[in-house]
């Protein structure tokens, strides 16, 4: 069995190893996900236009202002609520409905959003 086919047979295991390994390793894992931003700026910086350009295609035209605002608000709010939460889990905007999903994809709308800490958004995954 290759190392492949055994973390595909063991994912809920491989899952809560590397889960421990992060929560046990905060500052090696940090340094080591600073680095690899040091060293593909070009691509992180391409898959958050990416991300962004997929968000105002998400985003209808029929949106009225104020609801344009709700929207702006949310971000303002987890700036906001940043003191209350864990600084090593930060707080994150999080569409209800992701606006990828594989069966239905969901719009950028102010009743598709809610805060989370981004411990909690990680783990949903795109469910």
């Amino acid at each position: 069995m290759t190392i492949k086919a055994w973390k595909q047979a063991n994912k809920e295991y491989v899952k809560e190893v590397n889960r421990s390994y992060r929560a046990n390793n905060v500052e090696r894992v940090r340094a080591t996900r600073s680095k690899w931003y040091q060293r593909n700026k070009a691509k992180q910086k391409a898959h958050a236009r990416n991300r962004e350009a997929i968000k105002l295609q998400r985003t209808p035209k029929w949106l009225t202002k104020e609801q344009l605002q709700q929207i702006e608000e949310f971000y303002v709010m987890v700036e906001d609520l940043q003191w209350l939460n864990d600084p090593s889990d930060p707080l994150q905007v999080d569409h209800i409905v992701p606006l990828q999903g594989k069966n239905v994809s969901g719009l950028h709308v102010p009743w598709n959003l809610q805060i989370l800490p981004r411990s909690v958004n990680i783990a949903k995954g795109n469910k």
